[in-house]
């Protein structure tokens, strides 16, 4: 009995270990910018509906200009003040390359010690413009999804 309680243990925490592993993200670089650098999970990008529209999950690593726009851009509808702890922002991005919109949603700020300072649930629908940042990690994931 004494042998079974380790043994049951040792099996749980292999498995919750092996659990956590899984979960984690591998980000991979996407995109440098003055905002700060992009990145995607490889394993959430996809087609939606037709090869024309294109979703991932995305994470911006912010620079101190990243960090300043972002306050700037939200400063009208959230409180800013602690965003200039944020280290980096998530969100789910879907781009479609016919009508050249780009949508976000899910957007998530994090400091660096990984606490969520704000989540900003509306979606945000921008025009795909030629040389724009959309533009380029649109362009980015259609290579990335063309090679994988």
């Amino acid at each position: 009995m004494k042998i079974r309680i380790p043994l049951f243990a040792a099996i749980f925490l292999f498995v919750l270990s092996a659990l956590a592993a899984a979960a984690a993200v591998n980000w991979q670089n996407a995109l440098s910018t003055a905002s700060g650098n992009y990145l995607f999970n490889p394993n959430s990008v996809h087609t939606v509906g037709t090869d024309d529209v294109i979703q991932a999950q995305l994470k911006l690593e912010l620079s101190a200009d990243g960090i300043q726009k972002l306050m700037e851009h939200y400063a009208d509808t959230q409180d800013t003040t602690s965003w200039t702890a944020a280290s980096y922002v998530t969100s789910i991005s879907r781009f479609n390359l016919k009508d050249r919109i780009t949508t976000v949603k899910d957007i998530y700020i994090y400091n660096a010690d990984d606490q969520l300072l704000a989540e900003i649930p509306e979606e945000q629908t921008m025009d795909m413009t030629a040389g724009s940042t959309q533009e380029k990690l649109a362009s980015f994931l259609v290579q990335w999804l063309y090679e994988n």
